[in-house]
């Protein structure tokens, strides 16, 4: 996946650790087909919708800065194994 906070609609933050840490009410975010993407985003007008990154065949998971210099930048794997390792062997 590759994601660009630049494109997240935002009102007045202007640092990385803001847009992605922010609990602005009412956020959320969905994957879709592409092919379904103008008319998932009908769905919401008037609301703000944006489509802030894709879905890649790599298995990396990939975050440009407001600035677009890459801030992170880890392989699916690793973050499964962070995830699993507090748990042990009960997942």
């Amino acid at each position: 996946m590759q994601v660009d906070l630049d494109r997240v609609p935002t009102s007045g933050l202007n640092h990385n650790p803001a847009v992605l840490f922010s609990e602005s009410a009412g956020r959320f975010i969905v994957t879709i087909d592409p092919r379904n993407r103008r008319d998932f985003e009908k769905l919401f007008e008037p609301s703000t919708c944006a489509c802030i990154g894709t879905v890649t065949a790599t298995p990396q998971f990939e975050i440009k800065g407001l600035d677009q210099n890459t801030i992170v930048s880890v392989t699916v794997g690793a973050l499964k194994a962070a995830w699993k390792k507090p748990f042990g062997d009960l997942i």
